[in-house]
């Protein structure tokens, strides 16, 4: 049973939401999270020349 031209733009048309929302979670990942696990890096990486002079 092969796919018509209109069965694969009507799947196109139901994963076009959910390729916005990959879209989004990428850019969350991105932006977001890995700036905060360097923010947290950078702090650990403070405590630990700290540590050194103890």
């Amino acid at each position: 049973m092969a796919l018509s031209k209109e069965d694969i733009q009507n799947i196109e048309l139901l994963l076009e939401p959910m390729k916005k929302d990959i879209i989004s979670i990428q850019l969350t990942l991105e932006n977001e999270t890995n700036c905060n696990i360097k923010i947290i890096a950078e702090g650990h990486l403070d405590l630990s020349r700290k540590l050194k002079f103890f």
